[in-house]
């Protein structure tokens, strides 16, 4: 049974958690987070490359999905970041605050918050006080339904653990259960022939969040965070150029 009430209730205390964000999705039964955040002028990220940010700054977190203007780029080290662009990231949970507080963004938790309403009077609050985040429960909703029909679609057994539409439904993140030892398994991500625009962005292992490079493997029993502008994604094996 999907809650509208809970699904909402679930991405206003994510919100609050983090107020700096647009958005955060969460994985690994919470262990793991995606967050957007705009890059503001002047931050010690502009003009950087995602591997100059690995190296230099903070090598816990993966840039996923970045969006300049109307395109939308999962970017590989190369990929130079610039003002006003918007990005995604993914990290253990407990590393999130920390990097952002690194790259020069404010994160302190709400601590104390007063909900009256929540029709079009809660919506003007939000805009006037810029928490650059509004809460719609019925997209919140109708993203729950697709993930669990997603998870169902053909077989009972399907491996999709958890799914998100992000940037205007233009990329997915998928969480992928890997249950059979197949193709992609034990071996190196650099020995795979993964597909154009897909990056797979963070693995969940025996309760530890692993942040791969190319010398990580997928192994039976972990679970998968892919990033990918591919529809109709259904199976760990669907991230393999065919």
């Amino acid at each position: 049974i999907i809650n509208p009430d809970l699904e909402a209730a679930r991405e206003t205390a994510r919100i609050l958690y983090l107020p700096t964000a647009l958005e955060v999705n969460s994985f690994a039964h919470g262990q793991t987070e995606m967050v957007k955040f705009k890059l503001p002028a002047g931050n010690i990220l502009v003009g950087k490359s995602v591997m100059e940010l690995g190296r230099d700054i903070c090598s816990d977190i993966l840039i996923c999905v970045i969006q300049r203007g109307d395109e939308i780029y999962i970017p590989d080290g190369s990929f130079v970041m610039e003002e006003g662009d918007i990005i995604s990231f993914v990290a253990s949970r407990s590393h999130i605050r920390g990097f952002l507080k690194n790259i020069g963004f404010k994160t302190k938790q709400v601590k104390n918050t007063m909900i009256v309403g929540g029709g079009k009077s809660a919506y003007y609050l939000a805009e006037n006080l810029d928490l650059g985040s509004v809460i719609y429960p019925r997209i919140i909703t109708s993203e729950a339904i697709i993930a669990y029909v997603r998870a169902k679609n053909n077989s009972q057994n399907s491996n999709i653990e958890t799914l998100y539409h992000m940037f205007d439904s233009r990329v997915e993140a998928i969480e992928v259960r890997v249950d059979e030892a197949s193709a992609v398994t034990s071996k190196t991500l650099s020995e795979l022939r993964l597909k154009k625009n897909l990056l797979v962005c963070s693995i969940y292992r025996r309760g530890k969040v692993i942040i791969p490079s190319g010398q990580d493997q997928i192994n039976l029993g972990d679970t998968v965070i892919v990033v990918t502008t591919h529809k109709r994604f259904n199976d760990i094996k669907d991230i393999l150029e065919k």
